[in-house]
């Protein structure tokens, strides 16, 4: 049987009906409630957007079951360590740019990248070398 770990708590703590006064700002999908389209993202993930209450762990430092979360994902991949990350694609874009590069490298970068990427490329003052992104129609 496979395990969900944050997935059952987070779905055990909304059948609980708690006040959601932690983040995100959304209160638990009540902030999507003023349009259609907010209405539908309510009905299906809204309710789970909840982070750093008891018993849902902390992303900044998992203890329970993010932590258990992670180091399932890690043997699904068959690596040492796996993180969920804080603060969404942006941040892991920066971590990967830290991790991998020293201030200086040089870089080949496609001009079409994300924006985060060339904040990441200014913070670590990496010498870029632009290249055009290949299309293959």
């Amino acid at each position: 049987m496979s395990k969900a770990p944050l997935l059952e708590e987070l779905l055990k703590y909304h059948k609980e009906e708690n006040l959601i006064l932690s983040m995100p700002g959304n209160k638990s999908g009540k902030a999507f409630l003023r349009d259609s389209l907010g209405k539908k993202f309510k009905e299906t993930l809204g309710d789970l957007d909840i982070t750093e209450v008891d018993p849902l762990d902390n992303l900044h430092c998992p203890e329970g079951v993010i932590k258990e979360a992670e180091e399932l994902l890690a043997k699904t991949y068959n690596v040492k360590k796996a993180y969920f990350l804080v603060n969404g694609s942006s941040s892991g874009n920066l971590a990967s740019i830290f991790a991998a590069f020293k201030e200086g490298d040089e870089v080949l970068v496609e001009r079409n990248c994300h924006k985060s990427i060339y904040n990441g490329l200014i913070l670590r003052k990496l010498k870029v070398i632009y290249i055009d992104a290949v299309i293959d129609e």
